[in-house]
Order: structure tokens, then C-alpha cells, then sequence
């Protein structure tokens, strides 16, 4: 795997109304593309879902990202693998598939994540600006 890519990955189905005005399900895939500056080991994978402030997030198997902060508060449903986030106080919380954390440090020393799966970590991201 390389960093320069898009993924395709199947994420299930979408409702959409067809050409007969009938509710109809079909497979889409999403582009996941890969995020300049980012840190740590290995590559991060997002790609935004629609037009709204929902972002899917996908941290490579070994991935770490040192202490950093959330610019806007964010939540974030954990959809698979397993993510260890350590605040700069010292706690520490894993979180795995249905799991859900919101982040609000957007100043002072922030916060440390590192995958702790052999499967990637996939996250639906919620940004609530202010």
C-alpha cells in the first residue's frame, strides 16, 4: 500500500428514489483519499459523506499520531478495529466498533491516538463547529 491512492471501499447502501419515484437500495462505494501533513506511522484515510460535516475516517493498522488537538469539537462513532486515545493528564480509554467520544480540546497539550488492532480503524467523524 502506498500513500498517493484512493481506496474504494463498499460501505454498504444507499436509498435513493428512482427513475419511478420508487424507494429503491443501491451499492455505493467512497473514495477515501489520503491526507496531506498528516503524522505518525502509517497513512490516514478520509473522505467526506455529502455535503455535511461528517467525515470517514479510516487509520491504518499501526498508525499513531503524537499529542495534537481538535480544532472543532468532534464526535466519533468507531465503526471497526480499535483506537487507544491518551489525554496529556495521563488517562487512557480504548475505544472499539460502537464506541463514541467527543473531542473539545482545541488548545493546551492536547491529546495522543494510536491504533492497538491488527484491523484498521474506521470512524464516522461528526465536526460541530461552533
Amino acid at each position: 500500500m502506498h500513500s498517493d491512492r484512493e481506496l474504494k471501499i463498499e460501505h454498504g447502501a444507499i436509498v435513493v428514489q428512482g427513475p419511478d419515484d420508487e424507494s429503491t437500495l443501491v451499492n455505493e462505494f467512497v473514495n477515501l483519499e489520503t491526507v496531506p501533513g498528516t503524522t505518525g506511522a502509517g497513512t490516514l484515510l478520509a473522505a467526506a459523506a455529502g455535503r455535511g460535516e461528517m467525515i470517514l475516517y479510516q487509520f491504518p493498522s499501526g498508525f499513531e499520531n503524537d499529542f495534537h488537538n481538535t480544532p472543532v469539537p468532534t464526535w466519533m462513532i468507531f465503526l471497526s478495529g480499535a483506537l487507544e486515545v491518551t489525554t496529556s493528564d495521563g488517562s487512557t480509554s480504548t475505544f472499539t466498533p460502537g464506541g463514541i467520544v467527543r473531542f473539545t480540546d482545541a488548545s493546551g497539550p492536547g491529546h495522543r491516538s494510536r491504533v492497538v488492532s491488527s484491523d484498521d480503524v474506521m470512524v464516522a467523524a461528526i465536526h460541530m463547529p461552533d
